[in-house]
């Protein structure tokens, strides 16, 4: 055991380069966004003793999240760092890169849940996907809604693998060739397409999927029929939300459904019509993932979405930037990994003011000469964002417009203001 130590300590201390993985939580110890041999160090650290921490840096360091901190998570952690190795999990999400549109699928254990199967050209590519990772079959298909680019693909997907539970639709149809072949695979399968009852739950494998779309179910715009998922695994949130757009969100919003999220799969491909500055201060995800096509006739996503997700902190992934994303969880912590090295969705250059979505309680007005416990207008040594109740190092990447700022003198005085600490800067 000591000669085992001592070899990990060894490559440690002489490794002298730092990988960055695209592992976002998991190992990243130190918790700077990327995994490095200072990260393995200091795991190893905390197995012996040498080190306490708990915490995001204890389930960071926590690679299989068995509530301890081994020798075995700061080897794990070391190989991830040099690229010998990837972090593993029960749980996981593939955004497929099917172009501008969109399939999911999610695994938990022996169980598995299609989310849309692209358009019709598509089908070929999600099938040889599925077969890729060794399903014969589906325990779940959902259809979020009946456009061609969510649905078109399901005829030839569920021509070559068996539904063994559920083929979920909203009650909203389209009387397009691609609808009714789905519908007839369905029938081959002796399967009707489910609607989802509004605020149920079901299980996948150890997670539990929660319906909360559609609520507008009369509504004009088949995007707004879109179904829309919550699955929890453990302490780890994921958001599906089809094409729902500003009004359908706002709908949910209003029915009381805790929209918070570790992971949201933007809504309508980033389209300015969805993913609302209301929206997102329910959500709060860290990790957003845009399923898009590259240089798409649409402009999909919109830079008006970007800057919303700069203004809140949300690490943003895209597939027509990184190709197919996974996204790992291990009950506690996440990994990322990507096709493509290609950087995260690059924030506007200038974060735009949010419009009027919905009326919202105005952020309380600060006196002229507030006392020293309260926030200044203009100086201070923290900068807050009075959108995304979020504050920043003066150095951050991510402040907001100068009319979105609110500034602290200290630490403690914009958290007594219930303002949360940046995740990048990490003031």
């Amino acid at each position: 055991m000591k000669k085992q130590l001592l070899m990990i300590l060894c490559a440690i201390l002489f490794l002298s380069f730092a990988a960055t993985a695209n592992a976002v939580q998991i190992g990243d110890v130190n918790l700077n966004n990327e995994i490095t041999t200072a990260d393995a160090r200091l795991a190893l650290r905390q197995s012996v003793g040498l080190e306490s921490f708990d915490g995001d840096a204890f389930s960071a360091a926590d690679t299989n999240a068995d509530g301890l901190v081994t020798t075995s998570d700061a080897r794990m952690i070391l190989r991830v760092s040099v690229g010998l190795q990837r972090f593993e999990g029960d749980f996981s999400v593939d955004f497929i890169d099917v172009g501008q549109a969109k399939s999911i699928l999610v695994q938990c254990g022996n169980e598995s849940m299609l989310i849309d199967a692209g358009n019709v050209a598509d089908g070929d590519a999600v099938s040889n996907f599925l077969k890729a990772k060794g399903l014969t079959s589906l325990t779940y298909a959902v259809c979020t809604h009946a456009h061609e680019d969510h649905v078109g693909g399901f005829a030839d997907v569920l021509d070559g693998f068996t539904v063994t539970k559920t083929v979920f639709a909203p009650e909203a149809t389209a009387d397009t060739a691609c609808y009714r072949n789905f519908l007839s695979e369905c029938e081959e399968q002796g399967k009707t397409p489910v609607v989802p009852a509004l605020g149920s739950t079901f299980s996948l494998g150890e997670s539990t999927v929660q319906v909360y779309g559609p609520v507008l179910t009369d509504a004009d715009d088949l995007n707004d029929t879109s179904i829309v998922l919550k699955i929890t695994y453990r302490d780890t949130d994921f958001l599906f939300t089809g094409d729902a757009q500003t009004p359908s969100e706002h709908a949910m919003i209003d029915n009381g459904y805790d929209l918070s999220t570790d992971v949201l799969d933007v809504g309508h491909h980033g389209s300015s019509s969805s993913t609302s500055y209301v929206f997102l201060r329910e959500v709060m995800p860290e990790f957003a993932v845009i399923s898009c096509g590259a240089d798409n006739e649409y402009g999909h996503p919109n830079e008006d979405v970007l800057s919303r997700l700069h203004d809140a902190d949300v690490n943003t992934y895209r597939t027509d930037l990184q190709g197919n994303i996974k996204v790992i969880s291990n009950g506690k912590a996440l990994a990322f990994y990507t096709d493509k090295n290609e950087p995260l969705a690059p924030p506007a250059d200038d974060p735009i003011t949010p419009p009027e979505e919905k009326p919202t309680d105005p952020p309380a007005e600060t006196p002229t000469d507030p006392p020293a416990n309260e926030p200044n207008i203009g100086t201070g040594e923290y900068v807050g964002n009075i959108n995304t109740k979020k504050f920043h190092l003066p150095t951050c990447s991510s402040l907001p417009k100068e009319e979105n700022r609110i500034y602290f003198a200290t630490r403690d005085t914009a958290i007594a203001n219930e303002y949360t600490p940046c995740n990048r800067c990490k003031p």
